[in-house]
């Protein structure tokens, strides 16, 4: 099985890779005998395309995968045992398809397996953090079995399948209740969230591996944060045109980002010598599921569109709290999109008062686990533990808006209301950080 014969844009057109540009290139062709990959440069992203003489191109179906973990594709090197690439199957399922990823289960031979399959190549550490979580606080997140990998990028992620629902129903039921009944209603899952991120922190602090091992953050980090929201300000800026209507606001929350940078130079003396550890990365709710008795988390890929920065930096704990409570703001707003049947936008700008109240309580909740149980050698200072989890409050937000319009979700928004409500001295929780 060949690359040969295929037109290169065509082929990105046909499997909707093709986005602001028109930019295709072949980066390289790894054949098999039934299967062959193609990487593309798209745009920016080198996209992993199979091709199969049984299958469309682009199917991610059970030939691929066989063919990718016993090794039978040049170029691919695999630690998978034989056995767990299914010659069988009996049927197949997808968990999640996204732009960079899709996760499928495959059943068959009494096996139940879950394949998590990288559409986009690019730096992960999702597979040493999975085996080393494994092998510290196993029952954290999913077993690692094996994996795939190409050039040592890893390809498929071969783990433990978690049969759950993500723990952000549970509080958007709590978030609908609330706008209900006029009173604040608490998830019940908060105590486990902050007693999981705690035990994550904890395990990944205790890692000696050049990869993962502690730091502290130095002058040029706290630069390369600040030059962040500064890109990510032009990256916002860039978009204003492409989105009808809504240029004004994008262009007004690039300029509050602006200055919100500039406000924040004079965090350095908080952010410099802030331990700085492997972190989740892109934790928000949905990356925990409810199974059974227990809470798992998943999902350590990391951020898509993170740039400028990489997604192999090492950050602040304080970090992934900081998403947790932007998730808590996204909850927060689709409770009042369902409530109200509005859209993101009017939800966002239009959000009862007592919501804010109810982000505020419901994070309180993790806060207080996470601090209960993690060393405190993460934590120090109280009063700059909390601006230090400002500042990433409103990095994230950044992100979060470059992200949903890059994607075009829909959901810019959320984002991009609150570096506004931020700027203005407006924002609940950022407030309350403050305060405390």
């Amino acid at each position: 099985m060949s690359c040969a014969g295929y037109s290169l844009l065509r082929l990105a057109s046909v499997l909707g890779l093709l986005g602001r540009c028109s930019d295709v290139s072949l980066h390289g062709c790894f054949e098999g005998s039934k299967v062959s990959i193609a990487l593309l440069d798209v745009c920016g992203d080198r996209v992993l395309v199979p091709l199969s003489r049984f299958s469309p191109p682009g199917s991610f179906d059970a030939t691929f995968i066989n063919e990718l973990l016993s090794g039978a594709i040049e170029g691919v090197e695999s630690d998978c045992p034989h056995g767990l690439a299914l010659a069988k199957p009996s049927s197949i399922y997808f968990v999640t398809s996204g732009f960079r990823s899709i996760t499928l289960v495959i059943e068959g031979e009494g096996k139940r397996i879950e394949y998590k399959i990288m559409k986009i190549l690019g730096p992960s550490y999702e597979d040493r953090v999975l085996r080393f979580l494994g092998e510290k606080a196993p029952g954290l997140a999913p077993k690692l079995y094996c994996r795939a990998s190409i050039g040592g990028v890893p390809v498929v992620l071969v783990m433990e399948h978690v049969e759950g629902e993500p723990v952000t129903t549970r509080y958007l039921e709590a978030a609908l209740n609330t706008i209900k009944t006029g009173s604040i209603v608490r998830a019940g899952e908060s105590a486990s969230i902050g007693d999981i991120v705690a035990t994550l922190h904890n395990t990944m602090r205790s890692c000696s591996q050049e990869w993962c091992f502690p730091e502290r953050a130095s002058w040029p980090s706290f630069d390369s944060w600040i030059k962040r929201l500064q890109e990510r300000s032009s990256i916002l800026r860039s978009y204003a045109g492409e989105y009808s209507g809504e240029g004004m606001l994008i262009t007004e929350a690039s300029d509050a980002l602006d200055d919100l940078a500039a406000k924040l130079r004079e965090f350095e003396n908080v952010l410099v010598g802030r331990p700085i550890i492997r972190i989740h990365g892109d934790l928000h709710l949905y990356q925990f599921l409810v199974a059974d008795k227990r809470i798992v988390l998943t999902d350590f890929e990391g951020e898509p569109y993170k740039e400028p920065a990489s997604p192999l930096e090492k950050e602040p704990p304080e970090r992934d709290l900081a998403s947790l409570a932007r998730s808590l703001d996204y909850v927060a707003v689709m409770a009042a999109m369902y409530s109200e049947k509005v859209g993101a936008e009017e939800a966002s700008y239009s959000l009862p008062p007592i919501m804010g109240e109810w982000v505020i309580e419901n994070f309180q909740g993790i806060l207080d686990s996470y601090l209960d149980k993690v060393d405190e050698e993460l934590v120090g200072s109280q009063e700059i533990f909390r601006q230090s989890l400002s500042f990433w409050l409103v990095e994230r937000a950044s992100y979060e808006a470059v992200y949903e319009l890059r994607a075009g979700t829909g959901l810019h928004h959320i984002p991009l209301n609150a570096i506004l409500r931020i700027n203005e001295g407006k924002d609940p929780v950022y407030e309350w950080l403050k305060e405390a």
